[in-house]
C-alpha cells in the first residue's frame, strides 16, 4: 500500500502584514524568483532588480527583516525584453553547488547573468548583525560577484552541473551558452568534451525558439556533465551531447493536440530520422494562442530515488489499462491521470475581473500585469467549496508574436547547422517568453478562419465547451534522433536506465530510457494531464487564471519526490516510483503519482482541501533542508542524509508566504515539526 510523503503546514505569513506600506515590486511573467540555500539558513527573493535575503525562523519559517542586495548591471544595450520599464529586472534565480562551493545565480531581462558565492553572503550578513550601528544598506556593498557577463538578450534558463563545474544559460537569442570552468585535475579526455578541460571554455548550442529552462543530470549518472536538456516554447525538448555541440543528439516532441493525425511522418532531414506520428502542422486547440504545447522543464531522474511499488496501480495511483493504451506509432501512452475526487478546492475570494487595456490598433485585450492586483483579504465571506478540480482550461489569451532576430554571442564561433523546427504551430504564433501585455495575434486567412470556426467553438468565453475540447485532445510523441547518436548509443550503457520527466504547460510525461536510441519508442510514456487543475465530468467548474502554466519545478532526490507549480497558485508534490511490469517480457517500469496538492487549507482537519486565492500569483517555490539538517558546508562532507526533513516555501506576488515541511513516511520513532510547535 502506497504511503504518501509526510507533509506538515508550518506557517503562513500574509503579505499585507509583512509590508503594510509600500511593498517592493514583484514582477509577473517570470520564472522562479525564489531559492533556498542548502548550506546556510538563507532564503532569497527577487523583487524587480533587487534580492531580498532572509534568515527564516524555525519551525514556522517566518521571515523577518531582509538584507537587500541590488543586482549589479553591466549597462549593455541589448534588444528589448519583456520589461521596457525595468530592463534589469530579474527573470530567474537559482542556488546550486559549483564544485564544492554553493553559488547563487541570477538572470535578468537585459541579458545580464550574475553569480555570487553563498558563503560570502552569509559571512557579510553575520558581520552586519554583530556590528552595532550598521544597517542593511551597509552590508549590501560588501557582496561581490564572482561572475558577471551578458548573453545579448533576455536571459531565462539556468542550470549548474556540480561535479563537472558547468553553468548553462538560455536566452531569447535562441541560444544556450555553456560556461565550462577549468578543472585542476582533468580526466585526460575521458569527459568526452570537444576540448581539454585545463582552462575555462565555452560552448554554444542553437535551438529555433525561446528556451525557458535548461537542466543537467546531477543525480550521479553523468559525472562529466556530458548531457544537457533544453526546453523550448515550440514544445520541443532537446537532448544535447556536449561532446558534439553542433546539433542535438535527440529531440523529443510530445504533447496533446486537437489536430493529431495518425499518418506517419517519413521525413529524413539533416542527418536526423523522425520516429513517430505526423506532428500537427497547424494547432487547432481552443487555447492555441497561449502556447498550450510549450515545454517548461525537463528533469533527469535518479532511479535510486524511485520507491519500489508492489503493483502498477500502486506505482501510478490509478488502475492502468495497458491493453487499451493509446498508441502513437510505436510509443504507448499510459494515461495515469487520477479520475477520482480525492481533493476538494475552496475559493477564498471572488474571481478577479481582468481589466482591459487599449492596444495600439484600438482593440481591447486582457492586461497580464493588471490581473491579480486585487484585495489581499484572506477572510472573504464568499468562499465556495467544490469538488476538485476547478477547471482544466484557461481564459482566452493572446500573445505577442516573436520579433527578436537571432544574434550570436559576441566572441563565439557560429554554431553548427540548425535543426529543422517541427511546425505544429505556425512560426507567426511563436511568442516571446514570457509574453508581455497580451495583444491580438496574427490575422488568419478566410479559409483558416472558417476551419477554426468549425473545430473551435469556445474562444468566445464558453468555458464548458473549452474544457470539453481540451480534454478531447489526442497525444503525439516523436523522437528525432541524430544518426551519430544511433550509431553510438550502444556505448552509453551506463546512461540508458535514466528516466526523464518532461513538463509542458498542461501535462507531465515520464520517459523510461530517454538516452537509449533503440528502445525508447517501444517503452510506455506515462502521462498525467492537468494534474494541478483537473476537470471531471459533472464537477463544479470555473475559469482558470490566464497565468496558468507549469513553469515552476524542483526535485528532492533524498525523498524521491518532484514538485510542479503554476503561477495560477497551485503546487503539486509527486512521488517517484518503480515496479516490475508483468507482461510477455518482464520489465521494470518507472512511474509517479500525485501525493499532495497545495496550498493546503489552514484547517488542519481538512487535509485534502485546497485554498485557492484567485487574486494571487505564485512567483516561486523553493526547497531546502530544515535548520539543523543543512549540508555541512563548502568543501566538507555532507551530514547523514538518511532522515533529513525538508522545507518547501511558496512565495506569492503580494508577498504572502506558505511554508511546509516534507519528510519520509512518518514512522513511530520519528518526531515531526508540528509536534514541536506550540
Amino acid at each position: 500500500m502506497h504511503q504518501p510523503i509526510s507533509l506538515v503546514h508550518t506557517g503562513t505569513q500574509d503579505g499585507y502584514h509583512r509590508f503594510p506600506l509600500d511593498p517592493p515590486i514583484v514582477k509577473h511573467w517570470r520564472c522562479d524568483l525564489t531559492a533556498l540555500s542548502h548550506s546556510y539558513n538563507l532564503y532569497f527573493v527577487a523583487c524587480n532588480d533587487e534580492l531580498y535575503i532572509y534568515s527564516p525562523s524555525f519551525p514556522s519559517q517566518d521571515l523577518g527583516d531582509p538584507v537587500i542586495l541590488t543586482v549589479p548591471s553591466l549597462g549593455r544595450q541589448t534588444p528589448p525584453g519583456i520589461d521596457i520599464t525595468d530592463p534589469h529586472s530579474v527573470t530567474r534565480i537559482c542556488v546550486e553547488y559549483l564544485g564544492n562551493t554553493e553559488v547563487l545565480l541570477v538572470t535578468c531581462d537585459d541579458g545580464d547573468v550574475v553569480g555570487f558565492k553563498v558563503r560570502e553572503i552569509d559571512r557579510a550578513i553575520i558581520y552586519q548583525r554583530d556590528s552595532p550601528g550598521r544597517d542593511n544598506t551597509d552590508v549590501a556593498h560588501e557582496f561581490r560577484c564572482f561572475e558577471h557577463f551578458n548573453v545579448d538578450c533576455s536571459a531565462w534558463g539556468l542550470a549548474v552541473h556540480r561535479n563537472a563545474r558547468l553553468i548553462a544559460i538560455s536566452a531569447n537569442t535562441h541560444l544556450v551558452k555553456v560556461k565550462a570552468y577549468g578543472l585542476s585535475l582533468p580526466d585526460d579526455g575521458e569527459n568526452d568534451f570537444p576540448f581539454p578541460r585545463n582552462r575555462n571554455r565555452s560552448i554554444t548550442l542553437r535551438a529555433q525558439t525561446n528556451i525557458p529552462a535548461v537542466s543537467f543530470d546531477n543525480t550521479g549518472g553523468d559525472p562529466t556533465g556530458r548531457w544537457l536538456c533544453s526546453s523550448s516554447i515550440d514544445g520541443l525538448t532537446h537532448l544535447w551531447d556536449l561532446s558534439r555541440p553542433n546539433q542535438p543528439a535527440r529531440v523529443i516532441a510530445v504533447g496533446h493536440c486537437a489536430s493529431v493525425s495518425n499518418a506517419p511522418d517519413l521525413r529524413v532531414l539533416l542527418g536526423f530520422t523522425i520516429e513517430g506520428p505526423s506532428i500537427p502542422e497547424s494547432c487547432k486547440c481552443s487555447n492555441r494562442n497561449s502556447l498550450p504545447h510549450a515545454a517548461w522543464a525537463a528533469m533527469f531522474i535518479d532511479p535510486r530515488s524511485c520507491r519500489h511499488a508492489d503493483s502498477l496501480s500502486d506505482a501510478c495511483g490509478v488502475e492502468v489499462d495497458t491493453q487499451g493504451s493509446v498508441s502513437s506509432r510505436g510509443s504507448y501512452f499510459w494515461d495515469i491521470t487520477d479520475e477520482t475526487n480525492r481533493f476538494a478546492a475552496r475559493r477564498k475570494s471572488p474571481i478577479p475581473t481582468v481589466p482591459a487595456v487599449e492596444t495600439t490598433d484600438g482593440d481591447q485585450s486582457a492586461s497580464s500585469e493588471g490581473s491579480g492586483q486585487m484585495s489581499t483579504d484572506n477572510e472573504s465571506d464568499d468562499s465556495v467549496l467544490h469538488t476538485f478540480p476547478t477547471a482544466a482550461v484557461e481564459a482566452p489569451e493572446q500573445t505577442i508574436a516573436e520579433t527578436q532576430q537571432e544574434q550570436p554571442i559576441e566572441g563565439e564561433e557560429e554554431p553548427g547547422t540548425d535543426l529543422f523546427a517541427i511546425p505544429y504551430s505556425s512560426p507567426e504564433n511563436q511568442a516571446s517568453l514570457p509574453p508581455p501585455l497580451p495583444s491580438p495575434g496574427p490575422a488568419a486567412s478566410d479559409e483558416e478562419s472558417q476551419s477554426d470556426s468549425e473545430d473551435d467553438t469556445s474562444t468566445s468565453g464558453d468555458y464548458t465547451a473549452d474544457m470539453r475540447l481540451s480534454w478531447s485532445k489526442k497525444p503525439y510523441c516523436a523522437f528525432i534522433t541524430s544518426n551519430h547518436h544511433k550509431e553510438h548509443s550502444a556505448e552509453l550503457s551506463t546512461h540508458q536506465p535514466r528516466p526523464m520527466i518532461i513538463v509542458t504547460k498542461e501535462e507531465i510525461y515520464l520517459f523510461q530510457r530517454v538516452l537509449d536510441a533503440t528502445t525508447t519508442p517501444s517503452l510506455p510514456v506515462l502521462t498525467m494531464r492537468s494534474p494541478l487543475y483537473r476537470h471531471l465530468p459533472g464537477a463544479y467548474t470555473s475559469p482558470l487564471s490566464v497565468y496558468h502554466r507549469q513553469c515552476f519545478n524542483a526535485q528532492i532526490p533524498e525523498l524521491g519526490v518532484f514538485i510542479i507549480g503554476s503561477p495560477a497558485g497551485r503546487v503539486g508534490i509527486f512521488r517517484l516510483t518503480r515496479t516490475r511490469y508483468l507482461s510477455e517480457h518482464s520489465k521494470e517500469i518507472f512511474g509517479f503519482r500525485l501525493d499532495h496538492l497545495l496550498p493546503l487549507s489552514k484547517d488542519k482537519e481538512a487535509k485534502y482541501i485546497v485554498d485557492d486565492q484567485w487574486e494571487r500569483q505564485l512567483v516561486g517555490l523553493a526547497v531546502g533542508p530544515v535548520q539543523g539538517m543543512l549540508d555541512a558546508g563548502d568543501g566538507e562532507e555532507e551530514r547523514d542524509v538518511g532522515m533529513r526533513r525538508w522545507r518547501l516555501m511558496l512565495y506569492y506576488h503580494d508577498h504572502t508566504v506558505h511554508s511546509y515541511e516534507l519528510g519520509k513516511y512518518g514512522g513511530a520513532g520519528e518526531t515531526r515539526v508540528d509536534e514541536l510547535m506550540v
